[in-house]
């Protein structure tokens, strides 16, 4: 009991950029697919981020792609329905500046809960860039960047 209490006490303690979540085990059952991770590629995946930094997803000049920070919690990925409803959500908010071309949620790993979002043009971008970058969903303040198109086109889905 004594070390789940220690546990307990690193919920929202920052790591990498990311706030931990840590939940109860009465929610475990919901949640272990979500912790569940291959360690030895997630520690090497966050050594590399920690290597180099955020600048290197990160765009100088406006490009296509924007990542959205802080505009989901993890717990609005676990349920598929609930994930799904998010997908949903972001795309009727995103699409007011412009067409989406791709959008990418990803579920786990060190990228969950971020929100990467691919326009047809650089100014359809431009105007989500600018009228995201001061909203706040469900008390929470969103952080808008470009991002090197070249970093997440790999994993984005068609819309």
């Amino acid at each position: 009991m004594e070390d789940a209490n220690k546990v307990i006490q690193l919920n929202g303690v920052s790591l990498l950029g990311s706030k931990l979540r840590i939940m109860s085990t009465s929610r475990y059952n919901q949640t272990c697919r979500l912790a569940r991770m291959d360690t030895n590629s997630d520690i090497s995946a966050m050594k590399r981020n920690s290597d180099f930094g955020e600048t290197r997803l990160s765009s100088e000049s406006p490009t296509t792609v924007l990542l959205l920070d802080n505009m989901l919690s993890y717990e609005d990925l676990v349920e598929d329905h609930d994930y799904q409803e998010a997908i949903e959500d972001v795309k009727d908010e995103c699409k007011k500046y412009g067409p989406l071309k791709r959008i990418n949620l990803p579920r786990t790993g060190i990228h969950a809960t971020r929100i990467f979002l691919e326009y047809h043009s650089i100014r359809d971008a431009t105007n989500a860039f600018e009228g995201l970058k001061n909203k706040t969903f469900d008390g929470r303040s969103v952080t808008v960047r470009y991002i090197d198109e070249d970093n997440v086109l790999y994993n984005m889905l068609d819309v």
